[in-house]
């Protein structure tokens, strides 16, 4: 788990992260969370990506409810899936 205190982190965390440790990415909160993840990730030197897992926890999660994801319950429904 890796808090985040301002803007831009989970851009950073997404890009310089070492993924051989990690198998996928679990974004907790809204959009602008998903989008840095998604932009970090894509900006990677290496080219490198993982499977990313939205548990929405924002003001309009649009993104997590245009892939059917309502709720944090359907959420995790889903990761464990």
């Amino acid at each position: 788990m890796k808090p985040t205190t301002k803007a831009n982190e989970t851009f950073v965390f997404a890009n310089e992260i070492d993924f051989s440790k990690y198998s996928a990415i679990v974004a907790v909160g809204g959009d602008g969370t998903v989008s840095e993840i998604v932009n970090g990730m894509l900006a990677r030197k290496d080219g490198k990506k993982l499977p990313i897992s939205i548990i929405p926890n924002g003001s309009g999660n649009w993104m997590a409810t245009l892939l059917g994801i309502f709720d944090i319950e359907m959420a995790i429904d889903t990761l464990v899936a």
